[in-house]
């Protein structure tokens, strides 16, 4: 007897390595700013800021894109699974908005209210 599609079973480790390759992300940019600010290294270029400020908000933007296509793909596959992920990667689009504003208004700005 056929399995219908939408009962496709993943590994029950599945949600935690999403959520840890979810992170990688961040602990690049930690290590490269942290780099290059400690050691010198220019990691991130000559203005590692800068930077880390663009980096945070393309992965914001890359995550925000990936939550969005959850349920087109659901509907193209009928695998209902991918459901699960969407408050996730939801969730970890707003951590990388909040990182990036914060990188610009506490690094960059420097909490400057005028």
């Amino acid at each position: 007897m056929r399995a219908a599609l939408g009962s496709v079973r993943e590994p029950p480790a599945f949600g935690a390595i999403v959520f840890l390759l979810a992170l990688l992300p961040m602990v690049y940019a930690v290590v490269g700013v942290g780099s290059d600010l400690l050691l010198h290294t220019r990691y991130f270029g000559a203005n590692p800021i800068r930077t880390s400020e663009h980096y945070l908000g393309l992965w914001t933007f890359h995550f925000l894109l990936m939550t969005l296509a959850i349920t087109p793909l659901r509907q193209l596959s009928g695998n209902a699974n991918l459901l699960r992920f969407r408050r996730m990667l939801g969730l970890f689009a707003f951590f990388y908005a909040c990182l990036h504003l914060t990188t610009w208004a506490a690094i960059d700005q420097f909490f400057a209210m005028t």
